[in-house]
C-alpha cells in the first residue's frame, strides 16, 4: 500500500512541478530524481517511477526534439542519487547532478536544437549561453535538496520523531 502512495505522491509532484506555472529551470525536478530512490525501498523503483512521471507530464505539455538528451540525464541523476546516505552527500550530489543535467540537456540543444553552428566554436557558444539557466537550476536544485535531505536525514533532536513517522507509512 505505501508504495502505491509514494508512487501516487511521485507523479502527483512531477506534474506539478513541470505544470504550474515557474521561472525558467527553476524546479524541483532535478532534486526528484536524484532522491527517488530514497522514496522506494527498492532502488530500481524510484527511478523508473520517478522517469515514468517525467514520461506522462511531457505527454501531457508536449514532447521536444532534445527529450532523449533530459531523459538520459535524468537517469544519470537518479543513479547518482544512489549514494546519497547524509544531509552532506546529499548537497554534494546534487552539484554533481545539476552538472550532470547541465552537460548532457545541453549537449541535446546543440545536437538537436539548430541554433548553432555544427563546430567546437558552436558548442562552445551553447554552454555559455546556458550559464544563467544552470545557475537557476543549482540553485533550486540545492534549495530543494536541503528540504529533501532534513526529511530523509533530520537533525539530532527531530531524528526519532521523523523515524517513528516514518515506520507508520511502511
Amino acid at each position: 500500500m505505501a508504495i502505491m502512495v509514494h508512487f501516487a505522491f511521485t507523479i502527483i509532484l512531477v506534474f506539478l512541478c513541470k505544470v504550474l506555472p515557474h521561472p525558467a529551470n527553476v524546479t524541483p525536478i532535478i532534486s526528484i530524481g536524484l532522491f527517488s530512490c530514497l522514496f522506494f525501498k527498492n532502488n530500481k523503483i524510484g527511478p523508473a517511477v520517478f522517469l515514468c512521471a517525467m514520461l506522462i507530464s511531457d505527454i501531457y505539455l508536449g514532447l521536444y526534439a532534445s527529450i532523449v538528451f533530459n531523459y538520459v540525464a535524468l537517469f544519470a541523476v537518479t543513479l547518482v542519487g544512489r549514494f546519497i546516505v547524509g544531509l552532506g552527500t546529499g548537497l554534494f550530489y546534487s552539484v554533481v547532478a545539476s552538472f550532470i543535467f547541465f552537460i548532457i540537456s545541453n549537449f541535446g540543444v546543440f545536437l538537436m536544437g539548430g541554433m548553432y553552428h555544427a563546430s567546437m566554436s558552436g558548442l562552445i557558444q551553447c554552454y555559455l549561453n546556458a550559464i544563467p539557466f544552470f545557475i537557476r537550476t543549482l540553485s533550486s536544485t540545492l534549495l530543494t535538496s536541503l528540504l529533501l535531505s532534513f526529511i530523509y536525514f533530520p537533525p539530532y533532536p527531530f531524528r526519532t520523531w521523523v523515524q517513528k513517522k516514518r515506520s507508520l507509512l511502511r
